[in-house]
């Protein structure tokens, strides 16, 4: 049989991250809505309140976090949080990442759980709000020089010297464990949504997913490709200035690219994560980008339709109504985040 996705040199462990989501207390599915927003009826996906934090990105730190300790720990089960053998080995651990707010948010959170330590480096345009969180979470936040970039390099930097365990949402090619955790971790998303649309016995067409350094649409392309009995057409969308990851997918010796600042700050990426590339390219993905006033116009249209959240939360939107399918499709797109994730900043959260 041929296999969803060629041969990709990984496998994300879906089912494990499902069980590990299930066993935690405050987990609940996200809503999948159907609702007029362009004039014409659609699939919402809501990751506004994911656990509490606020975006998707929920998902990823914190659960990459779980497996690392688990391993630590020499436990192959999902132990939980009070797990003795999980506590004992967190204790000694320090986790550290960059961030503009949402994956910092996730890995403070995730650490605080285990009872370990977390550093958040964040560029000196991360919004203070954010920095007010990931403090509340426990977390150190260290305001790590102008821009998304620097900080990456001062997270990466501060591991190595003091014996921290990176954790980057981000794989580069000689670092792609931390990502391919954070990536098993978003693959629930895509899971809980074919439970969804089998329950409505109602499928998409499209799905319409807003892209970074690509690792929420890898996550979802990979669970769908793999597990999903229906087939909808995959479209990633990227702002204009930034689409490092339709150039990584096309060229992947191109994971970087430049251009100016976005307003669509959680997706101002001009780095791709190699692994994500490799995903898209696979799963035959296609891709559009759009503007900073498109994505603005859809953040308005959804915040009239009852989903407040910015133009970065709103992106899926845009490149829906740029892409523009027949009039017979049935599109789905994810809401990311909510809208007290200010849009200042100065890379993906």
């Amino acid at each position: 049989m041929t296999k969803p996705l060629g041969d990709l040199d990984f496998v994300l462990n879906t089912i494990r991250a499902a069980d590990a989501f299930q066993r935690c207390p405050d987990y609940r599915p996200t809503p999948l809505i159907q609702r007029a927003v362009t004039g014409e009826t659609l699939w919402l996906k809501d990751e506004r309140n994911r656990l509490g934090l606020g975006s998707f990105k929920a998902l990823g730190g914190a659960y990459a976090i779980a497996r690392l300790v688990a391993h630590a720990a020499g436990t192959t089960d999902n132990a939980g949080p009070m797990d003795p053998r999980m506590r004992e080995a967190a204790k000694a651990i320090t986790f550290v990442c960059a961030s503009a707010g949402n994956h910092g948010l996730s890995v403070a959170a995730g650490a605080r759980l285990f009872g370990a330590r977390a550093r958040v480096h964040l560029p000196l345009s991360a919004p203070p709000e954010f920095q007010r969180r990931i403090r509340a979470e426990g977390a150190a936040v260290l305001l790590s020089g102008e821009t998304y970039d620097d900080a990456m390099r001062a997270a990466r930097d501060d591991a190595a010297r003091d014996g921290g365990v990176w954790l980057s949402d981000c794989a580069f090619s000689t670092y792609e464990i931390g990502p391919a955790l954070v990536m098993e971790g978003y693959t629930l998303i895509a899971r809980e949504m074919a439970h969804q649309f089998a329950a409505a016995d109602s499928w998409p067409t499209h799905i319409f997913v807003q892209a970074g350094v690509g690792g929420l649409a890898a996550a979802l392309a990979y669970e769908v490709r793999t597990a999903w009995t229906r087939q909808p057409e995959l479209v990633v969308v990227e702002p204009e200035t930034a689409a490092c990851v339709a150039a990584a997918v096309t060229d992947p010796q191109a994971v970087e690219t430049a251009g100016p600042s976005s307003i669509m700050h959680r997706l101002d990426c001009k780095r791709a994560s190699s692994m994500a590339a490799r995903v898209l390219k696979a799963a035959r993905a296609s891709f559009v980008s759009v503007s900073d006033d498109e994505a603005e116009r859809a953040a308005a249209m959804l915040a009239q339709a009852g989903f407040a959240t910015t133009p970065s939360g709103a992106a899926g939107l845009a490149g829906l109504i740029r892409h523009s399918p027949d009039e017979d499709a049935r599109p789905a797109i994810i809401i990311t985040e909510d809208s007290m994730n200010p849009e200042s900043g100065d890379a993906h959260a």
